[in-house]
């Protein structure tokens, strides 16, 4: 047993070196965690860092659980404003999943918006665009510092930052919008304007425990900051109006297997402090140096969240 720990933990150091890793900052990994360790077990190894399901279950799980959210809103689709609805092409190339049974939402949020971006440029082809493997990016790009921040502290990114890494474009033109009490009702007009033609990024959304334990899918009473337990990151695919209370209310694609869809009314965003944030130029491609999956429904283990919290979001 003796020989197989040595074994083990001699690959894990030459891993860590040829990545870049400090170890005389960082320890040995034979003092690390538990949850260190398995962090860098699921990078190193490569065995199951993602799970994915059959491409048959995969092409229908999406609708089958936006209509399990719909049902739900005790709603139907007709309710509602998707940014698929204006697609010339076939709306099943666009919609994928990704369930984080760990967390990474600063990652699965910029990789599926750009999925979505891509196919909105490219109608006329019949095959998915596919997504960015997120285990694969880690594995093949993570170096020195960064790597050595999730690993031992679990840090995450900036969604927005990441969406520019892995469209090649530092300079990428984003529009972002940050609700506020005085032109709220022109701002929320300005994004259901442009969600009737893109989804947009959600980055910095504030997350309180209510959000992140209970199994509700609609959001609506404002929150105070201190109760914020972290930040998530997810993609706004549709709107609606709320004649009756006459407040918008937005769809927001989410990574749980509890609650892959959620609906947030304007207020309830506004007191997130989350940015809206819309791609202001075509993506005509994902960047071919970049490792692709064509799942159309994936899970990961891989776990970080956004910002600067060091929250897993475990759900």
């Amino acid at each position: 047993m003796g020989c197989v720990h040595s074994s083990v933990y001699a690959e894990a150091e030459k891993f860590l070196t040829a990545h870049g890793v400090d170890l005389q900052r960082t320890g040995h990994p034979h003092y690390w965690t538990d949850d260190q360790r398995a962090r860098l077990q699921r990078i190193q190894s490569g065995d199951q860092p993602i799970v994915v399901r059959p491409r048959d279950e995969g092409s229908n799980k999406f609708a089958i659980e936006l209509e399990r959210f719909l049902q739900r809103r005790g709603r139907t689709a007709v309710h509602y404003c998707f940014f698929w609805d204006s697609f010339a092409g076939n709306p099943t190339r666009l919609q994928v999943l990704r369930c984080q049974t760990s967390g990474l939402c600063y990652m699965h949020a910029p990789v599926v918006l750009q999925h979505y971006l891509v196919t909105l440029s490219n109608p006329d082809d019949e095959d998915p665009i596919g997504m960015i493997d997120v285990a694969q990016y880690i594995r093949n790009r993570w170096k020195g510092k960064k790597l050595e921040d999730y690993l031992l502290r679990n840090m995450g990114g900036n969604s927005m930052e990441f969406l520019r890494e892995i469209t090649n474009n530092p300079d990428l033109n984003l529009d972002t919008f940050l609700l506020n009490q005085r032109y709220h009702r022109d701002i929320c007009q300005t994004i259901c304007d442009q969600l009737q033609h893109q989804p947009a990024l959600v980055s910095q959304f504030g997350v309180d425990a209510e959000f992140l334990n209970s199994q509700e899918v609609f959001f609506h009473k404002p929150l105070d900051h201190g109760q914020f337990k972290g930040h998530h990151a997810m993609v706004m695919i549709g709107w609606r109006y709320d004649a009756v209370a006459q407040e918008y209310c937005f769809v927001l694609q989410n990574w749980w297997n509890s609650r892959y869809f959620v609906e947030v009314t304007s207020s309830y965003l506004q007191s997130t402090g989350a940015l809206v944030s819309f791609v202001g130029e075509p993506l005509r491609a994902i960047p071919n140096e970049f490792p692709i999956s064509h799942l159309l429904y994936a899970e990961t283990a891989m776990d970080s969240c956004e910002g600067l919290s060091e929250l897993s979001f475990l759900k």
